[in-house]
């Protein structure tokens, strides 16, 4: 169900390099074929014949995102080969600009789209621009002017979108240069039924990426939790926590309706800190069930007084879904926690309730 054109979130103002700035997105509508009904072979008006995945969602995609950037070439003229040697290169070894020439970059797009077309002198906003010195970058790259600069921009910034979204595995090179041609030239348009072909084998490529990358974190938080368990005092439960006990005390133990008063830090199993009340020297109140499985788990074997470190696996966690203050999909957790005290629920703290940033 993904609507009659592709969809993509980008946060880009219409400039080139902005484009890498955030990840695109796909939205459902009811308009898109069913699996039954997408093709293998695409024809598009150009006269090219598209087949399989990786060519027909790299043309789609790469003449999506590219549009996003038309406007600056209306103004510029489009350097096909720079174009297609900053999709190769960033597809490849990684783009031969540096961070700052890229910064470069976005300001002189956004230069070329807020100028008139013509000065007072009738000479064009692009002769002027035109006559801004060269960008040198690694390994002999050379671009003289706008026209070369932005277009590998313009060819670097579809390419690592398409990376993020597709992984190494990737969409067709070929493919995905021509459809960001035919975008950014805004010479093709395409009927309902081609956009809605592009934006099927879009969907499945993302989907078989994202399906690889769910696999690769759920075996790498498997083994670093058998490396856990091996650890000396490492208690493990039927649901599969792992706690050990820092310090214990003879203190009350929390129910499940309860509310606990605690210092806590939360990191992913081998990987890094995400938040640490004693660093904030700010214990936070928090209910015992509604943070996620493992920590109801976790508070309710602790007494007050007492000190634990748990790791939590993904199915305990947060899942598949992982959360928005840096905890991917499939993660390890691992906690540290002291019990400072147990109250009725009143007004919890939500910070690790709404999954926000600390």
């Amino acid at each position: 169900m993904i609507r009659h054109r592709i969809h993509f979130t980008l946060a880009i103002g219409a400039t080139v390099a902005a484009m890498a700035a955030s990840r695109p997105t796909l939205a459902d509508d009811a308009g898109s074929p069913s699996a039954a009904n997408v093709v293998n072979t695409l024809a598009i008006p150009d006269g090219r014949i598209l087949t399989g995945s990786p060519q027909i969602a790299g043309y789609g995609f790469g003449w999506n995102v590219s549009q996003r950037a038309a406007p600056i070439f209306k103004r510029i003229a489009l350097d096909r080969d720079t174009l297609r040697m900053g999709v190769l290169d960033a597809l490849g070894a990684g783009s031969r600009l540096s961070d700052d020439q890229m910064r470069q970059l976005v300001a002189r797009s956004q230069r070329l789209l807020q100028a008139p077309a013509e000065n007072t002198n009738g000479e064009s906003a692009t002769r002027q621009d035109a006559a801004d010195m060269s960008l040198v970058g690694a390994d002999g790259l050379m671009l003289a002017d706008d026209s070369q600069q932005l277009s590998y921009a313009a060819g670097v910034t579809v390419a690592n979108v398409a990376r993020q979204m597709f992984g190494p595995v990737g969409v067709d090179q070929e493919a995905l240069v021509a459809g960001a041609e035919a975008g950014l030239l805004s010479t093709s348009s395409f009927d309902d039924d081609v956009v809605a072909q592009f934006t099927a084998h879009v969907r499945m490529l993302v989907a078989a990426h994202q399906a690889r990358e769910d696999q690769l974190r759920a075996d790498a938080a498997r083994q670093a939790l058998e490396t856990q368990a091996q650890q000396a005092d490492v208690t493990i439960t039927a649901s599969g926590l792992r706690y050990r006990a820092l310090r214990t005390s003879h203190g009350a133990r929390p129910e499940i309706e309860q509310a606990v008063h605690v210092h806590y830090q939360i990191s992913l199993v081998g990987g890094p800190l995400l938040d640490d009340t004693w660093a904030r020297e700010a214990p936070v109140l928090l209910p015992v069930q509604g943070v996620f499985a493992g920590w109801a788990e976790a508070v309710t074997t602790m007494s007050v007084g007492s000190i634990a470190e748990f790791w939590v696996p993904p199915s305990l966690g947060y899942g598949r879904e992982g959360a928005a203050f840096g905890v991917p999909p499939h993660a390890a957790l691992h906690l540290k926690v002291e019990l400072l005290g147990i109250q009725e629920v009143k007004q919890p703290d939500v910070r690790m309730l709404r999954h926000s940033a600390p």
